[in-house]
This record gives C-alpha cells, structure tokens and sequence, in this order.
C-alpha cells in the first residue's frame, strides 16, 4: 500500500519531480501490488486520481510500471489528460471514479472487469458510462440530446458527455462538445403528461399491449422535442385507435 500512497501523496501535496529513491523502490515492488486487498486499492486510487496533482503521478506510474501490477491491461493516459483539462476548464473538481473510467475503460476493460477487480461500490455508474458511442458524438443534434437526457438521466448524460468529450482527439469539435455540456447542465426534462390510467380512460385495453402503446406515445413526444401536452398527446392516441 506504501507504493500507492507514495503516488497519491504526491499527487495531493506534492511539487516538482518525484522523488527518485523513492520511484525506483515502487518499481521494484510493483508486482507485489496484486496481494493487496481489492478494496484499499480501489480506496487509494480513487483518493489519488480525485488529486489535484493526478497527471504527474500518473505519468510516473505508467513510466514506471505500475499499473500492470494492479492488473490494469492498458490505460488510456491522453484520455485521463484532457479529461482533466476538461474538468479544469469548467471549474469541476477532480472526479475519481469518471477519471478511472477515462483512465482505464475501454474494450480490454470493461465496466465489469473493472467493478470485479477494484470491487468498486459504485458499479452501476460506471457500468452506465458504457454508452454506445454512436448514440452520444459532437455532431448530436439538440432533439437527439434532449432525448438522452430524458432516457439517461441528467447525471447519466453529463458523466458520458465528459467522457466522450475527452476521447475526442478532433480540435473542430471542441466547441461542439462545450456547447453540449451547457445544455446538458441547463435542460430539465419534463415529466411524461400521459399515464395508462389516462390511456384507458379514452378507449385503451389493459393489458400488455397498455404498455406498448404507452412507451409509442413517449416515444413520439420524445422525437417531437417534448412539444406536446396531455390533451395532444391523447388526440393521437385516439385518431390512431380510431
């Protein structure tokens, strides 16, 4: 655990070059990483990456062997580093668990990989940082957004915004994706104005095709940007049962 402290502190407290004694005895030691507990390393890491200082140890740490010895197959340093420009851009402290993510998700790593290895309590929001990349680009228009923040949940959306944001090496969509982010952080989705108990009152069967019907409707007032209220919405409901 020395080995990982030796990192954070530095990355929290630290200035300058790390210590050169010191790295050479954590490399040294680095494959002895795998008998520590899971949960103290996933402790650790998350305190180190949350650091103000992160990028230098992580570069010392990638230099130096470490990461291998916590089983991690292939890290993603550039990525981590503009999510943590990022983060400073928008003046958002440090966030351990979207900066492992940017540090270490990806094909040879999945979110259950990862959740199994670190035994991270926090596995479904990383799990929920898995999102299909086509689904979420810089060329993503404002219905297309609107409807993931609906779906995802804002929380959802703004941790997948970050991370797509700074797997995108492209200088031309840098302004596309801030501008996502300001929307993601302003728009409120509305609550859907239709429920079944609604549906039925009009001339719909319960039953499983209740649902089906339902999640139709959503999804229409979803492509339709949110437009349309209760009364609208069951005007279509019946011109098409009708």
């Amino acid at each position: 655990m020395r080995i990982l402290r030796f990192f954070r502190f530095h990355a929290e407290l630290g200035r300058g070059d790390l210590d050169g004694p010191g790295l050479a005895a954590c490399a040294a030691a680095a494959s002895h990483l795998a008998d520590l507990s899971a949960e103290r390393v996933w402790h650790e890491m998350l305190r180190l990456l949350a650091a103000p200082g992160v990028m230098a140890s992580v570069d010392a740490m990638s230099e130096n062997g470490i990461f291998p010895g916590l089983g991690l197959k292939r890290v993603e340093i550039a990525r981590l580093r503009r999510l943590v420009g990022i983060e400073a851009d928008l003046r958002r402290p440090g966030d351990g668990l979207l900066r492992l993510a940017a540090l270490a998700l990806g094909p040879e790593q999945d979110a259950k990989s990862l959740t199994g290895k670190f035994r991270l309590s926090n596995r479904d929001r990383l799990k929920d940082l898995e999102a299909d990349p086509a689904a979420l680009r810089a060329e993503i228009g404002l219905p297309a957004l609107r409807g993931l923040c609906y779906r995802w949940g804002r929380a959802r959306l703004a941790d997948c915004v970050l991370l797509a944001w700074s797997s995108d090496i492209r200088e031309k969509t840098q302004t596309a994706w801030y501008e996502i982010w300001c929307e993601t952080e302003r728009f409120d989705p509305p609550a859907f104005p239709v429920s079944g108990r609604d549906l039925l009152a009009v001339g719909a069967t319960a039953g499983p095709d209740l649902g089906a019907a339902l999640d139709a409707l959503k999804t229409e007032w979803i492509k339709g940007g949110f437009a349309d209220g209760r009364d609208e919405l069951l005007r279509k409901f019946k011109a098409r049962k009708s």
